[in-house]
């Protein structure tokens, strides 16, 4: 009996494991995908102050560039978090 008893709390070690694994991962994922929305907001601003300037207009190009690639990383890391919160999430299932 004290051998399932010690069983038990190992399983039961490695579940809140996971758990505490998948929330840091979800933490991430929410964490990236409000960056991803700064970043918009970001965007639009220095698109309204480019219409509104000449000389920010010509350094808009540079800046426009630099977003969409920083967009596209924090896109990709986003959808690898993803995918590891459902790896993740079957962990905890299983």
């Amino acid at each position: 009996m004290k051998q399932h008893a010690l069983l038990i709390r190992l399983y039961r070690n490695q579940v809140d494991e996971a758990r505490r694994d998948l929330a840091d991962l979800e933490r991430m994922h929410a964490a990236l995908d409000a960056q991803i929305g700064a970043l918009g907001q970001e965007i639009e601003a220095e698109q309204q102050a480019a219409a509104a300037s000449g000389e920010a207009a010509t350094a808009y190009g540079a800046y426009a560039a630099q977003a969409v690639n920083r967009r596209d990383n924090l896109k990709q890391s986003l959808a690898e978090i993803a995918h590891r919160i459902e790896t993740a999430n079957d962990a905890v299932l299983d």
